[in-house]
């Protein structure tokens, strides 16, 4: 046991060690981010740094840091292991389908089967576990009837103060037009 011990500690304390010790962490237990946007200004702000659990969803393809190349890109796979799926105000980090290269970092705001709409900046909520779950779970927020359902009003703004409508973020270029007013659309899984 002790020249198992012996060796490992030979290993890592080489450079050849190191590097592979610091890949396996940075590919499948944690990485660090920089905040590239503000977005979520008054919860995380722009050039801020996280250090982000990569297990907490079920183990990501690795990609090579900075590169952001696959270490296998002969598979079309996204995950080499499913976990636990994102959870209402979860924080997540994502790389958007147009660019890969990129990082996302957003709170989620609704599961499948949630429906939600956004009319004059204020975003309506409705939860996929029906009127009853939502009259018991949020009676002190403000409720709308809306086509037959029961809808919640900015359900994330008393937790997260991070969820504003700053026109420099949501005009920025990117959108055809603001995001002030969006039609009732059910989240696909």
């Amino acid at each position: 046991m002790k020249k198992l011990i012996s060796k490992a500690y030979k290993f890592s304390n080489s450079w050849t060690g190191t590097i592979i010790i610091v890949l396996l962490i940075i590919f499948f237990v944690a990485q660090a981010f920089r905040i590239p946007s503000g977005s979520m200004k008054d919860s995380l702000l722009v050039g801020d740094h996280l250090f982000a659990k990569k297990f907490a969803y079920g183990i990501s393809m690795p990609h090579i840091p900075f590169l952001e190349v696959s270490i296998m890109p002969w598979s079309d796979e996204l995950r080499l292991m499913d976990g636990d799926r994102p959870k209402r105000g979860d924080i997540v980090i994502f790389r958007p389908p147009h660019n890969i290269k990129q990082h996302y970092v957003k709170r989620c705001v609704a599961l499948p089967d949630d429906e939600l709409f956004v009319l004059d900046k204020n975003l309506y909520l409705h939860y996929s576990e029906g009127d009853d779950w939502i009259q018991k779970e949020f009676s002190d927020y403000e409720l709308l009837t809306f086509a037959g359902k029961l809808w919640v009003k900015n359900p994330y703004m008393k937790k997260h103060a991070g969820i504003h409508h700053d026109e420099k973020i949501i005009n920025n270029g990117r959108y055809p037009q603001p995001l002030f007013n969006v039609a009732p659309i059910k989240v696909q899984s």
